[in-house]
């Protein structure tokens, strides 16, 4: 999860560089989103496991991270499918989860229209962050 506000160059590069370890480690990870007729980069969404997500450690996290400009056009609930479709198909997941700040209105409502159901709320000490997750059992 990261910050509300805009990531400093420095945290951007930090952030891209554990995504690709992700990948390197996992074989997943999280894709580029790209707006379909111009090319311009508007975010990046996909599958993430938190090691210190301490009620499974072996979790699989849908999320999203989208440019304000595009909100509300669906294009989070996409993602989330596809990220779904990846977890269920290709990984062979047996859930998938999604977690957001209990706050975050339009995150939660992407993650209902994605067939997640909410799971619980709870603190997630590792961070410091109040948090609620949806949960998706296949």
């Amino acid at each position: 999860m990261l910050p509300a506000r805009a990531l400093t160059r420095e945290e951007a590069g930090l952030d891209v560089l554990r995504l690709r370890e992700h990948w390197l480690q996992h074989g997943f990870g999280h894709w580029a989103v790209e707006e379909r007729e111009s090319g311009r980069f508007i975010g990046r969404a996909g599958i993430k496991r938190h090691p210190d997500w301490e009620l499974d450690s072996e979790n699989t996290e849908v999320g999203w991270l989208l440019d304000r400009a595009v909100w509300g056009q669906g294009l989070a609930t996409e993602a989330a499918l596809a990220a779904i479709r990846v977890c269920r198909e290709e990984l062979r997941r047996p859930e998938v989860i999604s977690i957001a700040h209990p706050g975050n209105a339009a995150s939660r409502r992407v993650m209902q229209k994605a067939g997640l159901a909410l799971a619980g709320a709870r603190r997630w000490e590792a961070r410091g962050l109040d948090v609620v997750w949806y949960s998706l059992r296949f």
